[in-house]
């Protein structure tokens, strides 16, 4: 679990906009979908996620889907934030 949350952190800290599950999903195509969704979870219930809720980009499936985005505690600096994901 550790390490789909740490691909998952590495990737939404290293993008400048919010993605979608679907666009993490196919930047990490070693990860199944179930380890993406429980990474964001994790990330979400850590405080390292904010999500918000967007139309849709593609025309299938639900009409409103959630957006993450990396943030970083407020005076956390970046081995705290990892030190919170990794569990040490």
């Amino acid at each position: 679990m550790s390490q789909a949350a740490n691909k998952v952190r590495t990737l939404l800290s290293a993008t400048p906009h919010r993605m979608t599950f679907s666009q993490v999903r196919k930047e990490l195509p070693d990860l199944l979908e179930n380890e993406v969704s429980m990474a964001l979870c994790y990330l979400l219930r850590k405080g390292c996620v904010t999500r918000m809720q967007v139309p849709n980009p593609s025309n299938t499936g639900r009409r409103m889907v959630w957006e993450y985005e990396f943030m970083t505690k407020q005076g956390a600096s970046n081995e705290q934030v990892e030190n919170i994901v990794t569990g040490k």
